[in-house]
């Protein structure tokens, strides 16, 4: 069957119609051909061509990305779950190698960093800054607020270097967030003091805000004084969250479990979580100290 009506006395051989003959032609004359798009081979469409053939409305938003960790000196968006993102109101590719992001000097603010991708040209870029994205009003798209043509993609803990470690959880990717978690450990830390102290270094999570962060904290804990209140609680932001400090009469020659933890929706930001303890007398030593701290990421 030709692929499209032909004019008396032009049979041309099956499968040998060429782009430049099918230009001009309507659409519907070859099925599944958008305007202009040739032979209909994928690599002869644009973006918004896709979009047509697929019945997906335009303009529309795509994410088909993640923005991922690769070094103390790089993090990349690469392609996931397709090869699609939303720029500037425009569907554009995202190359097959990704694009990296090379950390700067400039970015060292202590702080959340967002990540944006642009189009430089035909060229798809990575720019960051500390300005959190805002919607736009043309399709929805999550953009830069002083420039809508960046896409948002990603975030990191702004310091001197990409850190993604055992304790840190310092990339985040904008969209298709992976599971992760963040652990500490330490075989024993002692205090005698009556207000909350650090019993070991905390857990590091940049956070957008819209992912639940789950702590939990184990070990056991006595006291060298006796009968003695021990009390035991893991500090978001140097602060409880509420409810769920532990006392434990840990006296001499035994330990007591100190295990306790919460869930919260912590605010968009650079956070740290860490276990406290305090005593009401004597001195108590927190032994097998172990936390963990999840989210997506």
């Amino acid at each position: 069957m030709p692929y499209y009506p032909q004019s008396p006395g032009f049979y041309p051989p099956l499968n040998s119609v060429t782009d430049a003959q099918l230009v001009d032609m309507p659409d519907g004359t070859v099925k599944g051909r958008a305007l202009g798009a040739g032979l209909g081979d994928p690599t002869n469409l644009t973006a918004q061509q896709l979009a047509a053939i697929h019945g997906l409305g335009y303009p529309m938003v795509r994410h088909d990305c993640r923005f991922d960790y690769i070094s103390t000196t790089t993090c990349r968006l690469s392609r996931y779950g397709g090869a699609l993102i939303t720029i500037d109101a425009q569907l554009r590719t995202i190359p097959a190698a990704g694009v990296d992001l090379a950390y700067v000097g400039t970015y060292n603010t202590n702080g959340l960093v967002y990540a944006y991708a642009l189009m430089s040209g035909s060229v798809m870029q990575l720019y960051a800054d500390a300005n959190a994205p805002v919607t736009d009003p043309r399709d929805g798209n999550s953009v830069h607020p002083g420039n809508p043509a960046l896409t948002f993609v990603g975030g990191f803990y702004g310091t001197t270097i990409f850190r993604q470690e055992a304790s840190v959880i310092g990339v985040i990717s904008g969209w298709n967030r992976r599971g992760r978690v963040a652990s500490i450990a330490n075989p024993g830390a002692a205090t005698a003091s009556t207000v909350p102290v650090y019993l070991v270094a905390g857990c590091i999570i940049a956070t957008f805000g819209e992912d639940p962060i789950t702590a939990q904290l184990s070990g056991y804990v006595s006291n060298n004084g006796g009968v003695m209140a021990n009390m035991t609680d893991l500090y978001y932001e140097a602060a409880g969250v509420g409810g769920i400090t532990l006392s434990h009469s840990g006296g001499v020659g035994y330990a007591i479990n100190c295990a306790t933890g919460w869930t919260i929706l912590p605010a968009p930001g650079v956070r740290t979580i860490a276990p406290v303890g305090w005593v009401s007398g004597g001195a108590g030593t927190w032994s097998n100290i172990a936390m963990w701290c999840s989210t997506r990421g």
